[in-house]
């Protein structure tokens, strides 16, 4: 058994469902189904209502039967990725980290059940669909990003592998918390190099889009610099028509980004151009970012080692 499926916890092994008059799904044990907030290729979520603490949920419901007969590569099926994605989630535990509470999962159930922080109404993209964002939100919400992301890599050992704005959820008291793990990978015994490419293709560093080993850590780096070249401009670094892959990946390996000359915030291209150079080996690091002028705004705002500011509670989930 690998390392990541042998952690029990937080898993409840018995479900008892309650089917409303309607034929809807009503309940999962505590768990009080309220509206559906969103579908993927193996499930529903849903936004429903812990019945013992009054505290809503983001409850995913996940298909047993296709997920265990889907392949999404040649060798795993949609179950072992799923119960990987449940194997990252038990070990990550930040304020700019979505929960996990628990898992349902009993074996003769129709599916899998997956408890998770509600982390409020919207997601970046989202928010950047419909206005500009303004330049101090832009500022808080890459610092939680980064918080999030450090978090990830340096004490949980966790690569994301698909930063990028619909993947960061905004809380009512406007927190960044990173979401969707599904592409995600565990560090396991030093070992930093990837082989596979997942992800999303705007994001995508240079070596990912030149299909080669490597290593995560600088590639979640440039995504998270694609996103904040988006939220500051509104467009992508690079760009292509639409589905020219090959394309996007010559223009990602061989071209700069553009700066608009009017853009006065000095010190945010620099930290852009630090996050875009093609060498994995040179380009800026998490560690380094947390101490550019940008983020720290010009040491007036240092990120603190441990983050004292923020709990990890419902008190920033959207109401």
């Amino acid at each position: 058994m690998p390392k990541w499926e042998s952690d029990d916890s937080l898993t409840t092994r018995s479900v008892i469902s309650t089917i409303s008059n309607q034929g809807r799904l009503d309940k999962v044990n505590q768990y009080k189904i309220i509206k559906i907030i969103g579908q993927g290729s193996f499930g529903k979520v849903f936004l429903s209502k812990d019945c013992n603490t009054g505290k809503k949920r983001a409850l995913k419901i996940l298909d047993r039967k296709m997920i265990s007969w889907t392949l999404i590569n040649k060798t795993q099926t949609a179950e072992a990725a799923v119960r990987k994605e449940i194997a990252i989630m038990k070990k990550l535990k930040h304020p700019n980290v979505v929960k996990l509470v628990e898992v349902i999962d009993q074996e003769d159930d129709d599916a899998i059940y997956l408890v998770m922080e509600y982390a409020g109404k919207h997601s970046l993209q989202a928010k950047m669909k419909k206005s500009k964002i303004p330049s101090v939100y832009i500022w808080n919400y890459f610092r939680d990003a980064l918080r999030g992301l450090l978090y990830c890599h340096e004490e949980a050992g966790v690569v994301h592998r698909d930063i990028k704005p619909e993947n960061l959820l905004i809380t009512k008291d406007n927190r960044i918390k990173i979401a969707d793990f599904g592409c995600s990978v565990i560090i396991q015994n030093g070992s930093k190099d990837l082989e596979n490419t997942v992800g999303s293709n705007y994001f995508f560093s240079p070596e990912i889009t030149q299909g080669v080993t490597h290593e995560g850590k600088p590639s979640d780096v440039w995504a998270l610099g694609v996103t904040l070249y988006l939220m500051l401009f509104g467009e992508y670094p690079f760009q292509a028509p639409s589905n020219e892959y090959q394309i996007l990946y010559r223009r990602i390996q061989n071209e700069e980004p553009y700066y608009p000359v009017d853009f006065e915030d000095k010190d945010a291209i620099d930290l852009l151009k630090q996050i875009f150079i093609k060498d994995p080996k040179l380009r800026i690091t998490l560690k380094q970012i947390k101490t550019h002028s940008w983020v720290t705004a010009s040491g007036k705002f240092p990120l603190a080692d441990k983050e004292e500011q923020l709990s990890n509670d419902d008190s920033q989930v959207e109401a």
